[in-house]
């Protein structure tokens, strides 16, 4: 019974504040329709204020040139505790999937495939969560969930050529 009552007090609370919402939205529109009629400075500097507001984009703080500026600074053992294997091992398995990791169709400015990887090796080599890789690589958590998906895809292309599965005799001594 209280759940019940708890379920209809959220909701006339999500009613209310619903109409509050599309209260204001009409008091807007009227300001601005009127703002175009009257000539008045102190109408225009309102309008300014809510046209202001209403496109300001918050801009996430993040790491600046960690790619390259840090990274190439680390130790061979440093590079391997972060992103588990060797700068020889990385260079090679980044030269045999770099293709992959290009865009062909023309848009935004394309992300190097070196970030790229060094990526999806901080994900899938880190319990970091997407915010802090996000900050790190300087990048949005829907561009590093997509980079890793395609890193993956190009690794997982790459595994029947790389990975060799012992056959026959073999497989009874491993």
């Amino acid at each position: 019974m209280e759940q019940a009552m708890e379920q209809e007090e959220q909701i006339i609370t999500h009613y209310n504040n619903r109409e509050i919402l599309t209260t204001a939205v009409v008091i807007i529109r009227e300001i601005i329709d009127s703002s175009s009629d009257s000539s008045s400075e102190s109408d225009d500097e309102e309008l300014k204020i809510i046209r202001d507001c209403r496109n300001v984009r918050r801009r996430v703080p993040r790491i600046l040139n960690y790619v390259s500026h840090i990274i190439p600074n680390l130790t061979k053992e440093e590079f391997k505790a972060h992103f588990r294997m060797l700068p020889k091992t990385f260079d090679y398995i980044l030269s045999c999937i770099e293709q992959r990791l290009k865009r062909v169709i023309p848009g935004t400015p394309m992300i190097d495939p070196r970030t790229q990887f060094l990526l999806a090796l901080w994900r899938l080599a880190t319990p970091d969560s997407f915010r802090s890789i996000c900050e790190r690589f300087n990048v949005g958590k829907s561009t590093a969930l997509y980079i890793t998906k395609i890193v993956v895809k190009a690794l997982n292309e790459l595994a029947p050529i790389v990975i060799k599965w012992p056959t026959g005799d073999r497989v009874n001594e491993v």
